[in-house]
């Protein structure tokens, strides 16, 4: 639906009422997926949202402001991470901006030491990839130690895949599957 929209304004993409018909038309979708709740989804949809309005053609006064206000965003979130205390995270907690899980999930990202159970995943898909070392494993092994095998991993088959390629095919593999997506990027 957006794409559908996103042509038929093209022409007019620089105009104000229409990028504000847009984002509210879409911001209907993002809301109830941000309700339900899922905010990662949510901050993906917003950001491809704006990557799609930028490749329509969009005038570079736009994409400054749009970077202006951005930057103004990521260092007052970045202001509620470090504060002391975390009070403004806090704040939105009590007002049901945000969840606790979601604001331990922010706080994990930062501060991975503080939150060895939320970043359990995290340290094992990186102690996957630097398992692999060079030309990695093998394909499909079967030794214990791998940490595909030794259910280090929950999820290897949806979240952390590459962690299982770059295991099972080192670096040379995962450097490879890399460049070919690279390459059909370059060529869409």
């Amino acid at each position: 639906m957006a794409v559908f929209v996103l042509i038929r304004i093209q022409k007019h993409i620089n105009n104000v009422l229409y990028l504000i018909g847009y984002f509210a038309l879409t911001g209907i979708t993002v809301y109830l997926i941000y309700v339900e709740p899922d905010l990662s989804t949510s901050m993906i949809i917003v950001f491809a949202l704006v990557a799609m309005v930028f490749v329509t053609g969009i005038s570079w006064k736009w994409v400054g402001g749009v970077l202006g206000v951005v930057a103004v965003f990521v260092g007052a979130l970045l202001f509620c991470i470090y504060e002391p205390e975390q009070k403004t995270l806090n704040w939105f907690i009590e007002k049901d901006i945000l969840q606790q899980y979601q604001v331990n999930r922010i706080n994990s990202y930062f501060f991975p030491e503080d939150y060895p159970d939320q970043t359990r995943q995290q340290l094992n898909s990186v102690m996957a990839i630097g398992g692999g070392q060079l030309l990695g494993k093998g394909l499909n092994n079967s030794t214990y130690e791998s940490v595909k095998n030794g259910n280090f991993l929950s999820e290897e088959q949806c979240d952390f895949i590459f962690a299982v390629v770059g295991e099972e095919l080192g670096f040379a593999g995962s450097a490879f599957i890399i460049l070919i997506y690279l390459l059909l990027f370059i060529e869409a």
